[in-house]
């Protein structure tokens, strides 16, 4: 997880094996916007755990960041 964001792998398994995998994110929002990891964990009595995000979601934030930087 980020400040505000959290990542999740899923995969879709047919008879043992894997046949397609993914990443989603996800946050908690407020009326002003995302609300910190911080703040939505405490809430739930919970933490956040400090994870480093594997290399295939670093890279879909590089590639995301680049998009929304791209002028047309």
């Amino acid at each position: 997880s980020d400040d505000s964001w959290n990542y999740m792998r899923f995969e879709f398994v047919r008879g043992g094996r894997v046949c397609a995998a993914g990443y989603m994110k996800g946050a908690a929002v407020a009326r002003d916007g995302l609300v910190p990891n911080a703040t939505s964990y405490a809430a739930m009595g919970l933490a956040p755990l400090p994870h480093p995000l594997p290399a295939p979601v670093r890279d879909w934030l590089a590639a995301e960041h680049g998009v929304m930087q791209a002028t047309w």
